[in-house]
């Protein structure tokens, strides 16, 4: 039974496609097993599926667009890492050796295209963890939802992201609490960049503001024995009780896991203020005594995806003959099975179900993403614009190409109208300006227990803060 579960772990871990050139991707499709778990990958995280499936949508609209990259291909190659760094790694190195001239009688020889640049990874970690392998040979990525302001130096120039630093996200996070005036906070952050970097960068806006609040109880959540660690950290929550407003700076399956040991322990009366609020309705069935009524949650702004959600909509419904749908679409039409057929209900009720799965595999990060491979098609096409299409010997590719040395300059060129707004990178590969959805936790009265979420309002913080703040933290 183990050989077979294996097997199919192979087949479903990619999806690729050919062509002019290729784009690399990492998504976590799936998330991190459980403790004591045997398996390699844990449940299918819908919002990573919905991550691997804009990159797919992007490449196939930028590939029927006559005005961007007209009569030339994007391919790719997508790879589901299963929120684990180390198989990223392994990974990242398997889609780079074989893009990799090593010889001229190589050279020669090579069909395949060229590996152009990387899409994902999904967690600063993991983005921190490749990094050598992408400074090593010359591969960039550009990320849609990577936001530890760690990635912002020099030592990371392979590194582009569409998604903002979370430099932003903790001033967004200080204004909250001074606007409630709120003076005693607890923040809890992942071990991980992500969550290190979120909480520091909040602890360092309490004393750029002179101590109008105070975070007075730091703790990490580590990757290792994260269950009893998690435990300890809530029982140490409860007996803190003068603490009235808690920071979460997790995200994925670390928030499902906080939150249910908050929910067993009864942990209760609590404002919490998330850094993510993008699995928070699928983390919980509540009981009648614990509620995030009045918390707050933050999200990168939710753009119109143009087509995005229409496409998911088709291939839900209506089947396709589209090629290289990868195998993890499978799990998500099985989410489907649960919704009531036309035989038994009207036509409403099935729309309704089909919608609320929809809503499961969509993010507000997904124009970010889409935006992240339209950078790339925009660095080709600079790069197209200004080579010539006959080759030298030192080059390794054949009559279409671009010299892979020279793709940070393109991308540093860049600047278009996108999903997310206006794309260009600075000299950290940063965007320069931030929008957030400023969430509002309001539980709805039936029987499930769900969550419903508004969108209070947005804050936005522009290109001359964002400058103020990368020179204040370096």
């Amino acid at each position: 039974m183990g050989i077979i579960w294996l097997w199919l772990f192979t087949v479903a871990q990619a999806v690729s496609k050919d062509g002019d050139f290729i784009l690399g991707g990492l998504f976590n499709v799936h998330q991190f097993p459980a403790e004591n778990s045997k398996g390699q990958c844990g449940e299918l995280d819908t919002k990573g599926l919905g991550r691997a499936m804009a990159m797919i949508f992007a490449i196939e609209t930028i590939n029927n667009n006559s005005n961007l990259l007209p009569n030339i291909t994007l391919g790719y190659d997508i790879r589901d890492y299963c929120e684990n760094a180390t198989k990223a790694i392994e990974m990242t190195f398997e889609l780079i050796k074989d893009s990799t001239c090593s010889n001229k009688t190589r050279r020669k020889m090579e069909t395949k295209s060229p590996l152009i640049a990387f899409i994902g990874p999904f967690e600063s970690r993991t983005a921190l963890a490749i990094n050598g392998f992408l400074q090593i040979l010359d591969v960039p990525a550009i990320s849609g939802t990577t936001t530890s302001p760690e990635l912002n130096s020099n030592t990371y120039s392979y590194w582009y992201r569409t998604a903002p630093t979370d430099t932003f996200l903790a001033k967004a996070m200080a204004d909250i609490i001074e606007h409630f005036k709120w003076t005693y906070v607890a923040a809890v952050g992942l071990d991980d960049s992500y969550g290190r970097n979120g909480v520091r960068s909040v602890i360092k806006e309490a004393a750029r503001r002179n101590g109008s609040f105070c975070v007075a109880m730091k703790e990490f959540i580590p990757l290792e024995a994260q269950l009893p660690s998690i435990r300890n950290i809530v029982s140490s929550l409860r007996r803190q009780e003068n603490i009235r407003v808690i920071i979460l700076w997790t995200y994925g399956s670390h928030e499902r896991n906080f939150f249910s040991e908050v929910n067993g322990q009864n942990l209760t009366g609590r404002v919490w203020i998330l850094s993510d609020v993008s699995v928070t309705l699928k983390t919980f069935v509540y009981s009648d005594t614990f509620t995030i009524n009045e918390s707050i949650g933050f999200q990168p702004h939710r753009f119109t995806d143009t087509g995005f959600t229409e496409y998911i909509i088709e291939l839900l419904t209506k089947g396709t003959n589209r090629q290289n749908v990868p195998e993890w679409w499978s799990e998500a039409k099985a989410l489907t099975r649960s919704c009531p057929t036309r035989k038994k209900t009207d036509t409403h009720q099935i729309e309704v179900c089909i919608q609320g799965v929809v809503q499961d595999i969509l993010g507000s990060n997904i124009p970010y993403v889409i935006d992240a491979v339209y950078s790339v098609a925009h660095a080709i096409q600079i790069g197209l614009a200004q080579a010539s299409t006959s080759m030298t010997d030192d080059h390794c590719q054949q009559e279409l190409s671009i010299d892979l040395l020279d793709m940070r300059r393109l991308l540093s060129k860049i600047n278009f109208i996108g999903l997310s707004g206006n794309v260009t990178f600075d000299e950290f590969g940063d965007r320069e300006s931030a929008v957030y959805d400023i969430v509002k936790f309001q539980q709805v009265q039936d029987t499930d227990g769900k969550l419903q979420l508004k969108t209070d309002h947005r804050r936005k913080m522009g290109s001359e803060w964002a400058k103020q703040q990368k020179d204040a933290s370096l």
